[in-house]
This record gives C-alpha cells, structure tokens and sequence, in this order.
C-alpha cells in the first residue's frame, strides 16, 4: 500500500494488488505487536475494573506474566498479573494457579486450557478485547499505535471499493461540541463541519447520502447530497441535502430514533472505525437502503407506542 501511494505508476505500470484485508478480529490481531496486546489487556482491566498496572513489574525474568496490576480499592493490597499470547498459542491455567492473586489469561487465536479449573486464573476473551480496541467512546485511552492499525484496515476496504460503488457516509454530528448543531443541521437541510474538520466535507459527491451520526447514539438521520460543491461561511462547511429520515422534524433531536452502533453492526454484518469525524469503511447503495429501512421502521414504530 505504502509503495503504490509514493511511485509514479505511469512510469512504469506496477501496482501491488492491495492485501486482502478488512477491518476483523483475525486481521486486527494480525497486525499488533504481542506488547500492543499486552497495552490492550491492561487497559480494558483499567476501564472495567479500575486496575492500575506497575510499570516497574514488567520484566523479562518473569515469564509468568507480563507485569503486576493492582486494586486500588483493596485494602489488602491484592495483585492482578496478566499474561497474552499472541497467535495460535493455548495457555494452560495450571501454569499459573500459583500465583498470589487474580491472573488474566489472554490468547488472540488458540484456546485456554482448563479455563475453569481455578478461581483465581480468569480468561480474557479476545473479542472483548478487540470490540473494546473499535470502540468510539474508549479512543481517548487506546495507544495511537493500536488505532494507526484500525484505519489501516479500514482504509483498505474503502480503497477496494470502487468510487462508483460508494453512495453513503456516516458523518459526526458535532455534538461534543455543540448543543444545536445536530438541530440546526436537519433543519436547515444540510450537513456540515466545522473548525479542523471542515475538510471532510469534501469528502461528499453529489448524489451520495450523508448518514448523520450522533455521538453516543449512532445514526438519527439521512439525507442524499444535492450540491456539486460545498458552501464555506466562517468556521462552517456543508453540503445541502434533500432529507430522507426523518421526513418531518420539529427540532426536537433527542426524540428522533437512533440506530446505534452495534444495530449498525449487526445489520450490515461488519465492523467500523467509529472514532473519526467520518466513520469507514464507506457504504454501498445496498447497505445505506438498508440502514434507512431500518431507521424509518424504529420512527414508524415510535409513533406506533405514541398512539396507544
């Protein structure tokens, strides 16, 4: 990918085919290195579990575990060791029943052997793990080398889809910045940007649809782009749309229906970079039909419970 972006291909007609890749469990784990596993483990145990690892502990005359983490909240001053193997690797719990406190057994690819053998040796679940890794609310504490390879794998996947194939975008909606932009959008039938994020605007023909993604939801809204170029006033660019869902809009954002993320997920049976200000890969014209049934069938149905 690196080499077909830097030479001259006219010069002398070689590209690499693109790697078959897409953004997946088995090609995110691929792709990170056993330490960006090992910064994945203990970060979610901190996220979930309020763990803190010692740096100190990490050290190459333990093999038994890769560093010591503890409970803040225990008085008792309880350890937590972690131990990841990276790859086709099946860790067996008795291996570490020994050690003086919770251990946390992760494997990417192969499977732990007497998982349920002792209470005090837990499994982490790979794809736990990996879900945590795409998850748009916890980017803040992902390491940014862990997420290069997200958008990497994302990346390939918008560059196999051809141009003509791409017909929709979900877009963010502005609204950690902002109360009213999400409203003020809908209403005034556009989709805009602002600040540094302007220039993705342009990442819109005309004709393709915009997905509004409201963080912390996911998509209230759909409209197809009807502008060739897009308008820049002050510190806001757009595009004007012809919108689609919702067909009437009283300013009222909370009350619109959302489809979140793991809807998303599961209607389209694939995974997404969540975190940016545009969300890839990009869809086809068979998958944004089907997000816009989807998200007129949950109005549909709030209107249905409003009546009773």
């Amino acid at each position: 990918m690196l080499y077909n972006r830097v030479h001259d291909s006219a010069l002398d007609l070689f590209n690499y085919p693109d790697p078959a890749l897409s953004l997946c469990e088995k090609h995110f784990y691929s792709l990170l290195q056993p330490e960006d596993v090992e910064d994945l483990l203990a970060l979610w145990l901190y996220d979930t579990k309020g763990y803190v690892c010692i740096p100190s502990t990490n050290r190459i005359a333990t093999p038994k575990y890769e560093c010591v983490l503890v409970d803040p909240n225990d008085l008792n001053r309880k350890h937590i060791y972690i131990q990841v193997k990276k790859g086709d690797v099946d860790p067996n719990t008795d291996d570490y029943s020994s050690l003086n406190g919770e251990v946390y057994l992760l494997t990417t690819e192969g499977n732990v052997q007497n998982a349920q053998k002792y209470s005090n040796v837990k499994v982490a679940d790979p794809t736990v793990i990996y879900e945590f890794a795409i998850n748009p609310d916890k980017s803040h504490i992902i390491p940014e080398n862990v997420l290069y390879w997200v958008k990497f794998l994302a990346e390939i996947e918008n560059n196999r889809l051809e141009f003509s194939a791409c017909k929709g975008i979900m877009f963010d909606t502005n609204i950690s910045y902002s109360d009213t932009n999400e409203s003020e959008m809908i209403l005034g039938n556009k989709i805009a940007a602002y600040g540094d994020a302007k220039r993705y605007i342009d990442s819109f023909p005309q004709g393709d649809y915009a997905l509004f993604y409201s963080k912390g939801r996911g998509i209230i809204a759909v409209g197809q782009i009807v502008t060739d170029t897009p308008t820049e006033v002050a510190d806001e660019k757009y595009h004007s749309v012809r919108m689609i869902v919702p067909e009437k809009f009283n300013g009222d954002v909370k009350a619109l229906p959302a489809l979140s993320p793991n809807e998303i997920k599961t209607i389209l049976k694939r995974n997404f970079y969540w975190a940016s200000t545009i969300k890839t890969p990009f869809l086809t014209g068979a998958q944004v039909e089907m997000l816009i049934r989807e998200l007129q069938k949950s109005m549909f149905n709030d209107v249905q419970k409003g009546e009773e």
